[in-house]
């Protein structure tokens, strides 16, 4: 885990100028900008192929070492329609939003095949991996290996297929087993 400060934000822009913002902002801010995309599974003639394709069209996320004084600039260029979060925290990310551009951060930027664990007869993401990202599987498809996941960003409620992997199944505890 990184020990410095670091200060998150994110800006929407207008899809079709995503990466000339993405560009921009690098310039003009030089800090370091995603703009995510999601690994999904297909499967083909029975082949499993994986899939990169963007996510959340339109979002980019920005992180900095020192804090972004204005955004008074960004919001003048071609292609920003807002910044992310409240003017009075300094338009900073928090809470669920801050744990998933943290974890679009330490996927470089790429929502890839999700860990999960089987417990008994139910499946859940293998949460300790994802810094407080608390998405909820909602449907699998075991025989593709996808799940649907839910989770909140930017007020609303995101629905993504993703695939994932089994790292470990926990056992049910025998409530009748003798020790």
């Amino acid at each position: 885990m990184n020990s410095r400060q670091e200060y998150v934000y994110c800006i929407f822009c207008d899809t079709q100028r995503t990466e000339a913002v993405a560009d921009l902002i690098n310039r003009v801010l030089q800090v370091h900008c995603i703009s995510p995309k999601i690994v999904q599974r297909y499967w083909k003639k029975g082949v499993c192929e994986e899939r990169i394709h963007k996510y959340l069209p339109g979002y980019l996320f920005l992180y900095a070492e020192n804090p972004v004084e204005s955004f008074r600039d960004v919001l003048q260029f071609p292609g920003v329609l807002r910044v992310l979060g409240v003017r009075e925290n300094g338009y900073e990310l928090g809470g669920t939003d801050l744990a998933f551009a943290r974890v679009l951060r330490d996927m470089d930027g790429q929502l890839g095949i999700m860990k999960a664990v089987k417990e008994g007869d139910s499946v859940r993401l293998a949460g300790e991996l994802y810094h407080g990202f608390t998405g909820e599987i909602i449907r699998i498809d075991r025989r593709k290996g996808r799940a649907q996941i839910r989770f909140d960003f930017d007020g609303s409620v995101q629905n993504v297929w993703v695939g994932y992997d089994l790292i470990q199944e926990k056992k049910a505890e025998d409530p009748h087993q003798s020790e």
